[in-house]
């Protein structure tokens, strides 16, 4: 069965399966394949008719003859198939990523769900159900509101199996959501839109591949910013994907490790782990084993959880390990079960970010590896000194690394660091100190961090000599850069203030102390 791709009309006979559908560089491909001999019936025209995207190129073979048409118009020299990039370069040498055609689907999609009125909440799910009906190549097209959805539960009560547990919790929920009376309300023809304009993302994505691993964050990300309907939903961070294979190889993770995040969200650095394990082993019975035994995430909140599961297993599975618990009632569960760690938790709620990665270590396994993001105050101040104090009384610092102020802009402002522990060590020797505050991302307007020249700043930055300190809980973990004192301004000090009263004081404290102002210099 050919991939849903454009939306069927019920009264008109036209062909809506393409036996392949690609994306690459702002450009379509779309092909039509008939066994030896076979002849060619009109499909490709039906497709080309269909096709939104102005700039496609369309393929008619059956071994006997190949076809190339290129934005609806035959090319009559091409005789015989080529690559991608050879039609990109002779034909349509365009610049637009597939990223950037999937950002702005994500947008018309999150629209399409408003003016639909369908409940906010449900959007993922739903999307993440397609997607895996999608992938698996269930039909879910029917004339009704009703038909289509009972598709897609038919296709999800098929691909996600009841065991283990955690599986069946997963396609419960998703069910659940499913059946929301919002969505059972709404037009059939609006759900074919949203289902065409899903199966376009999804075959943009291509998430059997490290790069459609990047381009589907992508999406979840942009997709959840733009169906928000409230600011802290907007301001809800994801650690970005460069951040994410950094601290996969700061740690040295192969496909040999039990990779455990145990505050995971929807997945980031699991499907980040995930594409880069399976991409170093060709053995079939060593993917399945990383997939089914090498991929571990705790999760509390049951639609993070959800989405993380959908999301492992757009990418090849490995979804059997993603818990929905509080991690420190599930970590004494998995003690032993893991040897690397990689992790943001959450900042600024009531369980300090330190007592997360003591509770990750202290149940891993003697001398295994965690990389963990957090905010500066963890680092520096008398804030966290207690539990600085705890985690280096049973294991080790070994690195730190200043990461950009603006990390998570827009949505967070929260200057932050890469701490790398030691399991089951007891701190004694001197830490390595490292600079990444200039990633190769710049802030645009109303967009947010944009990648600039990131891959010549790694670079540089895996090139780059520590600076060797020895610490104890009492100090200053964070790399010190030398001040040239003689440029310094009246605003880099009321800079340096409000950053020192963001780490280390109750700043709604200091605001109902000051009437609603407080002070940032001694002048009136």
């Amino acid at each position: 069965m050919g991939l849903y791709i454009y939306k069927p009309n019920k009264n008109e006979h036209i062909s809506t399966k393409p036996d392949g559908y690609y994306f690459q560089d702002g450009v379509t491909f779309i092909l039509d394949a008939k066994a030896q001999g076979k002849k060619f019936i009109g499909q490709l025209e039906d497709y080309m008719k269909l096709e939104k995207n102005e700039n496609f190129i369309g393929f008619k073979y059956n071994a006997d003859e190949f076809l190339c048409y290129v934005k609806g118009e035959l090319k009559k020299e091409e005789v015989s198939p080529q690559s991608a990039q050879y039609y990109l370069d002779k034909f349509l040498p365009l610049k637009q990523t597939n990223s950037s055609i999937v950002e702005n689907s994500a947008k018309k999609l999150a629209n399409m769900f408003r003016n639909s009125n369908i409940n906010k909440q449900m959007n993922v799910p739903v999307i993440g159900a397609i997607m895996l009906c999608l992938k698996f190549k269930k039909n879910i097209i029917a004339n009704t509101t009703e038909g289509i959805l009972r598709l897609i539960k038919e296709g999800i009560e098929e691909i996600i199996s009841d065991n283990p547990l955690n599986r069946k919790e997963k396609k419960e929920f998703l069910k659940t959501a499913l059946g929301d009376s919002t969505l059972r309300k709404s037009k059939f023809t609006d759900l074919l839109d949203i289902i065409g304009e899903v199966s376009t993302i999804f075959n943009f994505i291509n998430v059997s591949d490290k790069k459609g691993h990047d381009t589907m964050n992508n999406f979840l990300k942009v997709f959840r910013k733009w169906n928000s309907a409230d600011a802290q939903e907007k301001g809800q961070v994801f650690t970005p994907d460069h951040i994410a294979q950094l601290m996969y190889n700061i740690i040295n993770c192969n496909k040999n490790d039990k990779i455990l995040d145990p505050t995971c969200g929807s997945g980031t650095f699991l499907t980040n782990a995930l594409a880069n394990m399976l991409s170093e082993t060709k053995n079939l019975e060593e993917q399945k084993d990383i997939k089914e035994n090498r991929i571990f995430g705790i999760e509390l909140d049951d639609f993070s959880a959800t989405l993380a599961g959908i999301n492992m297993m757009l990418h090849g599975d490995g979804a059997s390990n993603i818990f929905c618990m509080d991690c420190f009632v599930k970590l004494p569960k998995l003690k032993n079960c893991y040897n690397k760690i990689l992790m943001n938790p959450p900042f600024s709620v009531m369980v300090p970010e330190l007592k997360f990665v003591l509770k990750s270590l202290d149940n891993c396994e003697k001398d295994g590896l965690c990389a963990a993001i957090l905010p500066i105050s963890c680092a520096i101040g008398s804030k966290f000194k207690e539990e600085r104090k705890e985690i280096l009384k049973f294991h080790t610092l070994l690195k730190i690394v200043t990461l950009p102020k603006d990390l998570f802009q827009p949505n967070a402002g929260i200057a932050t660091c890469i701490m790398v522990f030691k399991a089951h060590n007891k701190h004694s020797k001197k830490i390595e100190q490292y600079d990444f505050s200039d990633d190769g991302f710049i802030v645009a307007k109303h967009i947010g961090r944009i990648d600039k020249n990131n891959r010549e700043k790694t670079k540089v930055f895996l090139a780059q000599k520590p600076i060797f300190k020895q610490v104890t809980y009492k100090d200053n973990w964070l790399l010190e850069k030398e001040v040239d004192y003689s440029q310094l301004t009246k605003l880099d000090f009321i800079k340096t203030k409000l950053d020192f009263m963001l780490i280390n004081k109750d700043l709604k404290e200091e605001v109902l102390k000051g009437n609603g102002k407080f002070k940032l210099t001694d002048e009136e």
